[in-house]
C-alpha cells in the first residue's frame, strides 16, 4: 500500500510538473510565432499578434521550461532585436507602442541598438533615435567597446543578405551609404557626449575605425570634427597607415594632407 502511494505521488508530481512546463511556455511558443512574423517582415501578422496580446518582450530564460522546449526548437530570440536585424521601421515601431523595450538584455547577448548597426539599412538611423528615446543606452558596451564604434566600423556597400556574391557585401563603395552611416555615428557621438578622439581598448580611434571599413564621408567628417589624424593605436598604426593597407588611396591622400 505504502509503495502504491509512493508511485500515485510521483505520477502526481510528474504530470503537475509536465503542466507546468506547458503553461509556462505558452508565451514562449506565441513569441516564436511573433518572431517568425517578423523575420518575414509580415506587418500585418505582427499587428494582429500584437493585437492578441502577445508580449513582445518574451525571451529565452535559464529556467527548466524553456530549457526543454530549446531542446526541441531553437528559441532564443528576442522580438525587437530580430526586428532592428530587419531594419523595418514600421514593425519596430509597433513593438515598442506595444512595450517593448529597447534596453540591453539583462542576459546578455546584443541589444536591439547592436543588432541595428550591424550592417547598414536604410532607416536605420531613425531607428537609432527611436531606441534612444524608448530605453536604449548610448554609452551601452558592445563586447566592452562603446557601441559608437560599432557603427563607425560598418561598412559602406550594400549588404547581401542571402550571401548571393558569396559575400556579406555587394557592389562598390556607395556614398550614399556612407553618408548614412556618417550621420548616426555623429548622433551617437552627440547624444553619448562623446570626445570625439575616444579610443577602444586597443588603442583604435574612431578615425581608425572609418579608415579601415573605407568610409571616406566619415574620415572626412571626423577630421573636420577634431579627429587627431596622427594617432595611433596599440600597435602604433594610424590611420593613414590602415587605409594604405586596406587600399583606400583615397583616404590616405586625404588624411596626409590633412595633417601638412
Amino acid at each position: 500500500m505504502k509503495k502504491k502511494l509512493i508511485v500515485a505521488i510521483s505520477i502526481l508530481f510528474c504530470v503537475s510538473a509536465i503542466g507546468a512546463i506547458i503553461v509556462a511556455n505558452i508565451p514562449h511558443v506565441e513569441a516564436k510565432e511573433l518572431v517568425k512574423a517578423i523575420k518575414a517582415e509580415n506587418c500585418n501578422e505582427v499587428k494582429a499578434l500584437l493585437a492578441e496580446g502577445v508580449n513582445p518582450n518574451v525571451t529565452t530564460t535559464s529556467d527548466f521550461s524553456e530549457f526543454i522546449l530549446n531542446i526541441v526548437e531553437d528559441s532564443g530570440e528576442r522580438p525587437i532585436t530580430v526586428a532592428c536585424d530587419t531594419g523595418n521601421l514600421e514593425i519596430v515601431e509597433m513593438l515598442i507602442a506595444h512595450g517593448a523595450t529597447a534596453e540591453p538584455s539583462k542576459k546578455g547577448g546584443w541589444s536591439p541598438l547592436r543588432e541595428t548597426l550591424f550592417y547598414y539599412q536604410p532607416e536605420d538611423k531613425k531607428i537609432v533615435e527611436l531606441l534612444l528615446e524608448n530605453g536604449a543606452l548610448v554609452n551601452e558596451d558592445s563586447v566592452y567597446e562603446p557601441v559608437v564604434f560599432v557603427a563607425a566600423e560598418m561598412i559602406p556597400k550594400k549588404y547581401d543578405k542571402e550571401k548571393s556574391s558569396g559575400s556579406y557585401y555587394v557592389g562598390d563603395y556607395d556614398a550614399e551609404i556612407a553618408q548614412g552611416i556618417t550621420e548616426i555615428v555623429s548622433l551617437l557621438l552627440d547624444k553619448g557626449n562623446y570626445d570625439v578622439n575616444i579610443k577602444k581598448s586597443n588603442g583604435n580611434t574612431l578615425l581608425i575605425c572609418a579608415a579601415k571599413s573605407g568610409n571616406k564621408y566619415l574620415v572626412e567628417y571626423l577630421v573636420s570634427a577634431g579627429c587627431n589624424v596622427s594617432a595611433a593605436d596599440d600597435f602604433g598604426k594610424t590611420a593613414i597607415d590602415y587605409a594604405n593597407e586596406e587600399g583606400f588611396e583615397d583616404i590616405a591622400d586625404f588624411l596626409s594632407k590633412a595633417m601638412q
